[in-house]
């Protein structure tokens, strides 16, 4: 959209039949989207790409939802590619309102500067800088995924609805290296922190990965296409490992994957799963809630299965399709309201149990949109390093701030500067990760 000279777009009201608004040259058209209704994500970046006659990351780009946000479910989000997706609060929901399937945008123009020759040198010394820390290269090399070793060491890791605090080590970042075979990333960013998967090096000698592919295809879709993939990302491994009672990579990716073509969020989607989970465990719902279902911890066909009920909104996909209101639509008993991980709404978006971290327990409270790391989390809490600098940490902060992550003493101040800055890097369009405090 920068590109074709739009800085933001503001749509309002419902269109009488599923629209696409195609975007090229600057200019702006209504098409028929009806022949791309309830396509999910995988197909309709197909169609799109062969009806157009476009390139991904060349010349088309494209913002869309999938039967979620069609159907109204919560926990949908909006894609913009293959893994990225813009999720909390409802939005798949939102755009599903609208009518609107996609926003396509072909072609892209050039930006004006005022000292265009200033531009390459400028982009070469940021990149540069932001590479040459151990953050960037980490990320450079595994992802996102690498944050949950520090956690799990910490034992702030969120396990089965946060019951428990640690989880198993096999979740490690180093043993999602045989199925990562390349990073790619975000439009000419120089870091590329986002991992690609492939786990059929393990089908169909994983047992448990080729039943969960044939339960897959037994539900009428096809159990080959979510072998592969782009991700995870760190919280989807924290909401679809220890969250959900799962331990080994192949299957949080496999289960990943199909997050990624459902539309869903694996934050939100993760949480509200793991609530039933939990509700199921201590008998506030039975399998004549669940339509059969058996949701004990770690039960991977299950867990498919209601991924696919929920984008469909069918049976008790219908559950977690509302989210955080499963009480407040008559799902749930009001006793359920004690197990649900939520600050003003919204599920928990990050995997860590907030109550080990004080300073994210005290961001993530006062976050300005709900339970979400995005809006406030003090990520440098769990840098060992920072944490035995306390004259560096203090000169972080404005302040002297414990260096024992579990401590209550000055983390007021951590949250504030994260708030502050978190705002500063939202306005003009920052990434997270060079905004982390």
């Amino acid at each position: 959209l920068k590109l074709n000279g739009i800085d933001h777009l503001v749509l309002r009201g419902r269109a009488a039949t599923p629209t696409l608004l195609y975007v090229t040259a600057g200019n702006l058209g209504f098409r028929d989207a009806t022949p791309y209704a309830g396509l999910d994500n995988v197909d309709l970046r197909e169609r799109i790409a062969a009806d157009f006659r476009g390139r991904w990351e060349g010349d088309l780009a494209m913002i869309n939802v999938t039967r979620a946000g069609e159907n109204g479910v919560r926990t949908a989000g909006v894609m913009t590619g293959p893994k990225s997706i813009h999720a909390r609060g409802g939005t798949g929901a939102k755009m599903g309102s609208l009518n609107l399937k996609a926003i396509v945008i072909q072609r892209i123009g050039k930006r004006e500067y005022a000292r265009p020759q200033e531009i390459p040198a400028r982009n070469r010394e940021i990149a540069a800088q932001f590479m040459g820390t151990g953050v960037g290269k980490i990320l450079h090399e595994r992802g996102t995924p690498f944050l949950y070793k520090p956690s799990r060491q910490l034992w702030a890791m969120g396990t089965k609805n946060n019951q428990e605090t640690v989880w198993a080590a096999d979740l490690d970042s180093e043993n999602f290296d045989p199925f990562r075979p390349a990073m790619t990333g975000c439009f000419r960013c120089p870091v590329n922190c986002r991992p690609m998967n492939d786990v059929t090096s393990v089908y169909p000698s994983d047992r448990e990965l080729a039943a969960l592919v044939e339960h897959v295809n037994a539900l009428g879709y096809d159990g080959l296409r979510y072998l592969k993939g782009d991700g995870p990302e760190y919280v989807t491994v924290g909401k679809f490992g220890p969250n959900l009672g799962i331990t080994k990579p192949a299957h949080v990716i496999y289960l990943n994957n199909i997050c990624n073509d459902l539309g869903l969020d694996t934050a939100g989607t993760g949480s509200c799963i793991a609530w039933a989970m939990e509700l199921y465990q201590r008998g506030i719902i039975t399998a004549k809630d669940t339509g059969g279902l058996d949701l004990t911890w770690g039960n991977l066909t299950a867990i498919a299965e209601l991924l696919f009920l929920t984008a469909a909104k069918e049976g008790c996909g219908k559950v977690i399709a509302a989210g955080s209101r499963a009480v407040d639509d008559g799902f749930y008993p009001p006793e359920a309201l004690r197990y649900r991980m939520a600050v003003k709404g919204l599920m928990q978006s990050d995997p860590h149990d907030a109550r080990i971290l004080k300073a994210f327990a005290l961001g993530l409270a006062v976050a300005t949109r709900g339970f979400d790391h995005l809006r406030n989390r003090v990520t440098l809490e769990i840098n060992a390093r920072i944490n035995d600098d306390p004259g560096y940490k203090a000169q972080l902060y404005g302040g002297p701030v414990s260096g024992k992550p579990n401590a209550y003493e000055g983390k007021e101040l951590a949250v504030k500067a994260c708030e502050d800055i978190y705002a500063g890097g939202d306005s003009v369009g920052l990434c997270r990760f060079t905004t982390q405090l």
